[in-house]
């Protein structure tokens, strides 16, 4: 046989394969599209969900061929149509599903075009969150809230997790109310014309993920603004209380305002021997929040040297009584040295802090008192004198 015959023969063989090919193929395929071939409508592209308070807002690519979604969650038993809208092209289409318990779910979401051909299913998991998150959202903590001239300012301590901004109530001069928001990225909020006395009501804000579509909030929480307070009487009547004072430097120089001068009691021993106590009355009941002392500055032989006090305790009482145990102790604290150097020798920190003043803080919620009581128990030198230039006490 020639070649060409071959080359026909071969040709005929293969016409016969690829037509028995197509046949079982048609078979497989033809059972599923009797009716004809079927044609689904674009998808939800990029589909995401967006966490709410008891709700979800789902968003996907616009698709101008699609008319209306079905969403469905918890295998089927939550079912919610969004009618598509024309006109959103190259923008998001999204719908928002209210009424969500809190949890975890898993959104199927299927699109419909004009002649009512769906979609693939498309899914994408989001959280509701709802009371049980609520009433976990801690307020953010402050370090202070001090007046400040004509305004007040609030020191923070840094936020919680999800956090993004805090919202402050007060009242200003004229007693109207103002609400003012900041981010949790400062570290200080000023209050413009502060009403002095107010309550100041504040609470924190939360976003439980960046994209939230909803803010929680934190159980709001009230301050009182503290101030320096007036100058309080120094009583010396009661027993125990030193007033013998070296060249007339009494107790009212601690709070003369001047910073170059010292009160100092005097040196003679047995009759100054330490503990040494005065009192102050601040007229009414107050509540103290905290004190700064400042030591003789300037000089090694004064700082953290000498008779400046170390170990100190503070009492309070609505007495004017002898007997201690009509007396609440506050504070009992020892002054630390930044440095630790030995006495006679002062660091760039040492003299920075002594220049601040040394501060002691009132516990907590401190009751209200009328007097308070300072007790030396050891100055730096085991002197049995105090010295010191000024005392500034703040409260409510």
């Amino acid at each position: 046989m020639k070649q060409n015959n071959w080359v026909q023969v071969g040709l005929a063989i293969y016409a016969v394969l690829l037509l028995f090919s197509c046949k079982k193929m048609n078979e497989t395929y033809l059972p599923y599209i009797e009716g004809g071939e079927i044609n689904y409508a674009g998808k939800a592209d990029s589909l995401k969900v967006l966490s709410g308070n008891g709700r979800v807002q789902l968003s996907w690519l616009y698709n101008p061929k699609t008319v209306r979604a079905v969403i469905y969650w918890n295998a089927g038993s939550g079912k919610h149509e969004h009618v598509i809208e024309p006109g959103n092209k190259g923008k998001w289409e999204s719908t928002i599903i209210e009424g969500l318990e809190e949890g975890s779910y898993q959104f199927d979401v299927y699109t419909f075009d004009y002649e009512g051909n769906n979609s693939v299913k498309t899914s994408a998991s989001g959280s509701v969150y709802g009371e049980v998150y609520n009433q976990s959202l801690l307020n953010r903590k402050t370090k202070s809230a001090v007046q400040a001239g004509q305004d007040a300012l609030i020191n923070w301590y840094g936020a919680g997790t999800g956090a993004v901004a805090v919202e402050v109530t007060y009242k200003v001069s004229s007693g109207a109310i103002r609400i003012i928001y900041d981010p949790v990225s400062k570290q200080q909020t000023l209050l413009q014309d502060y009403l002095p006395g107010s309550v100041v009501s504040y609470r924190t804000l939360y976003l439980p993920q960046n994209n939230a579509i909803d803010t929680f909030y934190s159980q709001p929480d009230n301050l009182a603004v503290e101030i320096k307070l007036q100058s309080p009487t120094p009583v010396t009547t009661l027993v125990g209380d030193y007033n013998q004072h070296f060249q007339n430097r009494n107790y009212n120089m601690l709070f003369d305002g001047n910073y170059n001068d010292y009160m100092g009691t005097l040196l003679t021993a047995p009759a100054s021997n330490l503990p040494q106590s005065f009192t102050l009355d601040f007229h009414t009941p107050t509540r103290w929040t905290r004190l700064r002392f400042w030591m003789v500055r300037g000089t090694t032989a004064m700082t953290y040297n000498y008779c400046a006090p170390e170990e100190i305790e503070i009492w309070g009482s609505n007495e004017l009584d002898n007997d201690w145990s009509k007396w609440t102790k506050l504070i009992d604290q020892k002054v630390v040295k930044p440095s630790g150097t030995p006495r006679g020798t002062l660091t760039a920190l040492d003299i920075e802090t002594a220049e601040a003043g040394i501060e002691l803080k009132f516990p907590t919620n401190t009751a209200a008192y009328r007097y308070m009581r300072w007790k030396t128990k050891k100055t730096f030198q085991d002197l049995n004198a105090v010295q010191m230039c000024e005392l500034v006490i703040w409260g409510f």
